[in-house]
């Protein structure tokens, strides 16, 4: 996966900031799915 920097994409930069929250939050969402799937199993 290549990383195009925000500036590129939209005429307004994404604050690094809000930019890493919604990463962790994305993260954090797929690690819940996990964690739920290896206490079923």
């Amino acid at each position: 996966m290549t990383v195009v920097p925000t500036e590129s994409r939209t005429p307004v930069a994404v604050p690094a900031p809000v930019h890493g929250v919604l990463l962790y939050s994305r993260a954090h969402i797929d690690l819940q799915r996990v964690a739920g799937s290896l206490c079923r199993s």
